[in-house]
């Protein structure tokens, strides 16, 4: 069995955390594993159990991922191919897997990387952060996703795209969100929008943050009528939740799971006669109902 090593192309700033990390540690293993290995199986699981292992350190190098409770989306679709390969020479037939959700991680990360609360209002360029979602139609015009992409790209930035055959979904910040939506139409129908005024979106947290820095009795607030205490991972989904009205947001997740009496303490803190509890994982349901019942 021959190896090649080819070195990616030159850039000008190479970032670790990336597909590129992943790439490089899986290719480094596969090498290793090639000189004490003369089964490819078993050379392919070696390069995918480093694969694995690597995307599970994307985190730790690059701290937007870590902010938000990701992992580097290229380095596992990477992974996905890697597993393909291993399917393909054992015989096997690969999975289905659903692509077109993973987007909302993306979209997440993006909105961390934005570092929104850093700028000020007037620094925004693009001011609407746009999504679609579009039903392909080839008698319209054919979709090729490169192209697509770069017809979008001129538009604003942030631009992220994942299809299939079916199906493509679109996100990017544009100050004219009617162009992005009038090309999108061309390549089919048009079956989920959403477009946000990300310069109101900015003024919200910009005085959200001031009032949080007022000085401890100056003014008492208002009892309201309903709050939302939730449970999200990382600091940017966090943020997003406060800029959309919730009320208290408790650091918690998947492994991380907060105790009854960390929801009760957040329900007591908000000033509601109503407080509504969004666990965001199953795992967090039953604190959440205790916590419901002697808040």
């Amino acid at each position: 069995m021959r190896l090649k090593k080819r070195s990616p192309r030159p850039k000008k700033k190479p970032v670790e955390g990336t597909i590129l990390t992943v790439a490089k540690d899986a290719a480094k293993k596969a090498v290793a594993s090639a000189k004490e290995e003369t089964d490819i199986i078993s050379v392919m699981e070696a390069v995918i159990e480093e694969a694995e292992a690597s995307l599970n350190r994307t985190p730790d190098l690059l701290p937007v991922l870590k902010d938000v409770g990701v992992v580097d989306s290229g380095g596992k679709g990477l992974l996905c191919v890697y597993e393909g390969f291993l399917a393909a020479l054992k015989g096997e037939a690969v999975p289905k897997k659903a692509v077109l959700p993973a987007l909302d991680d993306m979209v997440n990360a993006e909105h961390h990387k934005s570092a929104q609360s850093m700028l000020s209002t007037e620094d925004i360029e693009f001011g609407f952060c746009t999504e679609v979602m579009v039903r392909l139609d080839q008698d319209k015009r054919t979709f090729k996703e490169e192209t697509f992409r770069n017809e979008l790209s001129r538009f604003g930035d942030s631009l992220l795209v994942v299809a299939d055959d079916t199906l493509a979904k679109v996100h990017i910040h544009a100050e004219e969100p009617g162009n992005v939506l009038n090309l999108a139409q061309r390549y089919g129908d048009l079956i989920k929008i959403k477009i946000e005024n990300m310069r109101e979106q900015h003024t919200s947290i910009i005085s959200q943050e001031h009032d949080e820095k007022k000085p401890a009795g100056v003014m008492k607030e208002a009892r309201k009528p309903f709050g939302i205490v939730t449970v999200a991972m990382g600091e940017g989904i966090s943020e997003l939740f406060t800029s959309i009205g919730a009320s208290h947001v408790i650091e918690g997740g998947q492994t991380m799971n907060p105790s009854t009496e960390d929801i009760v303490e957040a329900v007591q803190s908000v000033n509601a006669e109503t407080v509504f509890i969004l666990p965001n994982n199953s795992n967090i349901v039953m604190a959440a109902n205790q916590a419901a019942s002697v808040a």
